[in-house]
C-alpha cells in the first residue's frame, strides 16, 4: 500500500532507450569555425565529437526515437517472458 514496498508494491526497469542524431561534428571541424584546437577541447572536456540535431529535428523527435527503442526492448522482454512461462508449463 505504501511506497516502502508493503503489500507487494514495486517497480522494475525493463527497458532503456536512447537516440543520437545522425549528424556528427568532430573537434577538428569545430576548430575550423572557432579559435580552438582538437587537443584543447579533448584535454579539457574529454569530448572528441558530438551529435547535432538536424534542422527541424526537435528534442521531441529525439525523445520519441529514444522512447521507441525503450518500448521495443520492453515488448521483446514481455513476449520472451510469456514464451518462457508457456514453455515451462508444458515441459
Amino acid at each position: 500500500m505504501g511506497l516502502d514496498g508493503a503489500h507487494g508494491s514495486r517497480s522494475i526497469v525493463i527497458g532503456c532507450g536512447a537516440y543520437l542524431p545522425e549528424k556528427v561534428v568532430t573537434n577538428r571541424e569545430l576548430a575550423l569555425r572557432v579559435d580552438t584546437t582538437d587537443e584543447w577541447i579533448t584535454e579539457r572536456t574529454g569530448i572528441k565529437q558530438r551529435h547535432i540535431a538536424a534542422d527541424g529535428e526537435l528534442t521531441s523527435h529525439l525523445g520519441t526515437q529514444g522512447s521507441a527503442t525503450c518500448l521495443g526492448q520492453c515488448w521483446y522482454r514481455r513476449i520472451r517472458s510469456r514464451f518462457d512461462r508457456v514453455r515451462d508449463q508444458h515441459a
